[in-house]
């Protein structure tokens, strides 16, 4: 059997080690607060294109952390 406790991931400690203060703040907006790529602009004062590449960022770190480790 496996230890799901030992396999627990603190995932906020996890992403603020990995993505910037800003990538941090639009990935909980958009994944756990549930907001939209367009709130989350008007939120933050930036087009939503900008929340799109700011999105796109930080999951390619997660990906390529994820993926060496």
């Amino acid at each position: 059997p496996v230890n799901k406790e030992a396999q627990a991931v603190d995932w906020d400690v996890f992403m603020r080690q990995i993505l910037n203060d800003r990538e941090y703040d639009v990935i909980i907006s958009l994944y756990k607060d549930g907001m939209t790529q367009a709130e989350t602009a008007e939120r933050m004062g930036v087009d939503r294109s900008r929340i799109s590449r700011i999105t796109n960022r930080a999951l390619d770190k997660l990906r390529l952390y994820i993926e060496k480790t």
